[in-house]
Parts: structure tokens; C-alpha cells; sequence
């Protein structure tokens, strides 16, 4: 019996695909970025960048990776408003990927 359990359990074990998939929260949606721009709202380009910063940091955590390159906030909130602009049906997170790809 003992060897049965065993061998049902290393064969779910083998069996078990390791996806690497996440759940992005607390993004803004490319409308409100547009918008955060026009009214010049300081805030939300902060919240806007730090956001993107902590994405790439959390991405790069369980690597124990840096991106190649430092970035500022001021370029990482351009970066994404600039994203926005070409697909105001995105969001922030889609952004972040996108910014990510490239850093790495």
C-alpha cells in the first residue's frame, strides 16, 4: 500500500507543469494615464513610475537579477505614457512588460 501512495504521489509530482504565471495589482489604466498627463498631475506620475519600478523589481526578485540599465522616474513614467498613447486600451501592467522586455 505504502508503495502504491508512494508511486501515485512522484507520479503527480512529475506530472506537475511549473507555470510561471502572475497577477499584476494596484495597475492604472492607459486612460488615466492619458488623463494624469494632460491635467499635470504630479501624483499619479509618481504612483505611475514607482509602480512600473516595483513590477521590475518584483519580476527581477526571484532571479536575483538587476535590469542592465538604471532608469529615473521621470523616464519610466514617459516610457509608459508614450506606451499609452500608442494603445489607450491598455493598462499600466501591459506597459510594465513591455519596459521590463526591454531592461532585461
Amino acid at each position: 500500500m505504502k508503495k502504491i501512495l508512494g508511486i501515485v504521489v512522484l507520479g503527480m509530482l512529475m506530472s506537475w507543469n511549473a507555470n510561471a504565471t502572475y497577477t499584476a495589482i494596484g495597475f492604472v489604466t492607459c486612460g488615466s494615464v492619458i488623463t494624469a498627463d494632460k491635467n499635470n498631475n504630479k501624483t499619479v506620475r509618481y504612483q505611475v513610475s514607482d509602480w512600473v519600478k516595483g513590477y521590475i523589481t518584483g519580476r527581477n526578485y526571484p532571479n536575483k537579477q538587476k535590469p542592465s540599465k538604471d532608469i529615473d522616474a521621470d523616464s519610466l513614467f514617459y516610457k509608459v505614457l508614450n506606451y499609452c498613447k500608442k494603445n489607450p486600451l491598455k493598462d499600466t501592467a501591459s506597459a510594465a512588460e513591455t519596459i521590463y522586455e526591454v531592461l532585461k
